[in-house]
């Protein structure tokens, strides 16, 4: 019988399974509530630590770098203003070569140099990062004085674009790139800062001036150090790149778009969700330049990153727990009534139940349905014990009246035949079967056993064959195909003759020449097999599916009498060995009009010497 689904389900989620999933569900379900608020807030806590980290950051690059610049606007300051005397100065210098038709030769050039030398070096030399400082006149003449970078011999300024970004400025400090400047003899990338030079007194510009400075320039921003993977950067006014801390292009960084995302604005903060990470920016106080900050999101929340695994570590140890203890809970309370529903699935078999003794002691109500569970088993038992005793005992009445059927219909036909040929034949003939049906009695009555082995029922065979040759004038001849091993087995008594008997009385009998029986025997799988056959008549097909079907029916005692003539050996047979060996053993019949009967008997093997066979 199949189970519906909804049956498969209800016997999948048994009592034990579905009291574990209730406990599980109310222990955890609160603890994954409580962990996803926890997170909840503490993933606001984070975001707030993260943003007030990174914004004093910020104030500090910015800081840093309003202090740079005001350092340089103050070097520019000093240099153009500063004299040691008064002719002894920068805007007396290019005061002169601001004269018309004004072209100084190489001496002068030289000894301008040297009064101007006077004034920068010590500027030069107290600023690390100043790489060099150059004064460019209106006439071309240049002055400097650097630490090795030299100017290219052939450099025209006018011809830059920042020479005019910075007369366009009007005195406002402009910075180049972080870049490597061809004007300029060296290899190593730097910045330089220009802002026109004015007469105080006419306000008519006399020249530009140059201070040309390292990376080293750049420390004052980063002098707090910044997360692992933060870069910082400058944009000017028209977000061109002044400085990027990774020496890199920042269109390659962060693309075209952040200058236009932060133009306008004096400072902010928003999240690049696209590269994952935070953008800050503020406005230098005394320029309208920016300074950019990027900080990895990963990397800021690594250091908050053992705080969450602790957190994830007692929750799995919270889930473990509960996972434990409603196992136990439903182990103590569940498994007892599931093996108990188990117990009484499989009560039909009541001679195997065992009843576990730890549960029968419970004193609570589980013990209690054991200890009647376990008095209702008793009960049933001495039940069927009883029953059956009383089953065996009308079986075996039964058997013996059926063994005290078997020979009737025989013994008045011998009788007879012991009549005719006392008249015809005389005494001899008279002797010989008369011995054999003495023997043939004493075999039906043996009573110490119901078992005989293989070689007394085939004597008991023979005898009855001698009779019957001499009754038909060996119309018939008998052939046996039997193992020597197989004659000590143990076989049922009275089981082959009267099948012999059927042979001769409706398959020979009738037939008008001579006839064969044959008897063979041999072993499979634990199992003999008996093929009675003969060359008989047959039996035609109608009749022989009414025999085969009679037999393989549950042999009723009542209805054994009432069976047709023909089948009254046959049945009897078949139902012995069906009550003595049961339903698996017995008869079958395979035959065909004029091609003769063929019986075939299947009991089990009792070996010599067993239990069984005793």
């Amino acid at each position: 019988m199949s189970l519906n689904p909804g049956d498969k389900l209800q016997r999948f989620f048994n009592v034990k399974k579905r009291l574990f999933t209730m406990l599980l569900l109310t222990s955890i379900v609160p603890i994954l509530i409580i962990t996803l608020v926890a997170i909840r807030n503490y993933s606001t806590l984070l975001d707030d630590a993260i943003l007030s980290f990174t914004s004093t950051l910020m104030n500090n690059y910015k800081d840093g770098m309003d202090d740079t610049l005001a350092e340089i606007r103050r070097v520019s300051l000093t240099l153009i203003f500063q004299q040691t005397s008064a002719e002894n100065n920068v805007l007396s210098v290019l005061r002169k070569q601001s004269l018309p038709d004004t072209r100084p030769n190489d001496y002068e050039v030289l000894t301008e140099t040297r009064k101007i030398n006077l004034t920068i070096e010590s500027f030069l030399y107290s600023h690390k990062y100043i790489n060099g400082i150059y004064f460019f006149a209106n006439n071309g003449t240049v002055f400097s004085a650097s630490k090795g970078y030299e100017i290219r011999y052939d450099y025209r300024p006018e011809e830059s674009d920042w020479y005019h970004r910075t007369i366009a400025a009007k005195g406002k400090l402009i910075a180049s790139d972080v870049k490597v400047h061809d004007f300029l003899l060296t290899s190593e990338p730097t910045i330089f800062f220009t802002t026109m030079i004015f007469d105080p007194d006419t306000t008519k510009p006399l020249g530009v001036l140059l201070i040309d400075c390292n990376l080293g320039i750049f420390n004052n921003i980063t002098r707090n150090p910044a997360p692992n993977k933060a870069t910082v950067f400058l944009l000017d006014g028209q977000g061109r790149l002044i400085y990027h801390s990774a020496k890199t292009s920042v269109n390659q960084r962060l693309g075209l778009r952040l200058p236009r995302r932060i133009a306008g604005r004096q400072d902010g903060i928003f999240l690049d969700r696209a590269r994952e990470k935070y953008v800050l920016f503020k406005t230098l106080s005394e320029r309208d330049w920016k300074i950019v900050a990027e900080f990895p999101i990963a990397e800021l929340r690594y250091k908050f990153k053992p705080t969450i695994g602790f957190t994830i570590f007692f929750i799995a140890i919270g889930i473990v727990l509960s996972f434990t203890a409603a196992m136990l809970f439903s182990d103590y309370f569940a498994k007892p009534i599931v093996q108990l529903a188990d117990l009484m699935k499989t009560s039909h078999d009541t001679q195997n139940l065992t009843v576990n003794v730890q549960y029968r002691k419970r004193r609570d109500e589980i013990g209690t349905l054991y200890r009647y569970f376990e008095s209702l088993i008793e009960r049933i038992n001495n039940l069927i014990k009883d029953k059956y005793q009383t089953q065996l005992i009308v079986m075996d009445a039964e058997m013996k009246a059926l063994e005290s059927q078997i020979n009737s219909h025989f013994l008045y036909n011998t009788l007879e035949s012991i009549n005719s040929i006392a008249e015809i034949e005389g005494i001899e003939k008279i002797a010989v079967m008369t011995k054999a049906l003495g023997d043939m009695f004493r075999y039906s009555i043996k009573t110490d056993s119901e078992l005989v082995t293989l070689a007394e029922e085939l004597k008991h065979i023979r005898d009855y064959l001698l009779i019957q040759k001499i009754r038909y004038d060996d119309k018939f001849r008998l052939d046996l195909e039997i193992e020597p091993a197989l004659l000590d087995t143990k076989i049922l008594k009275l089981i082959l003759q009267p099948l012999v008997e059927n042979a001769i009385c409706h398959g020979l009998e009738t037939k008008k020449s001579p006839g064969e029986l044959k008897i063979s025997a041999y072993r499979e799988e634990q199992r003999l097999v008996f093929l009675i056959s003969d060359s008989g008549v047959g039996i035609d097909p109608q009749q022989l599916a009414t025999i085969n079907r009679d037999l393989r029916e549950k042999p009723e005692f009542e209805g054994l009498g009432r069976r047709n003539k023909r089948g009254i050996g046959i049945a009897n047979v078949n139902a012995r060995i069906q009550l003595y060996y049961g339903p698996d053993y017995g008869l079958t019949l395979t035959s065909g009009l004029g091609q003769g009967t063929c019986i075939r008997v299947v009991v089990p093997e009792l070996v010599p010497g067993s239990a069984q066979a005793s």
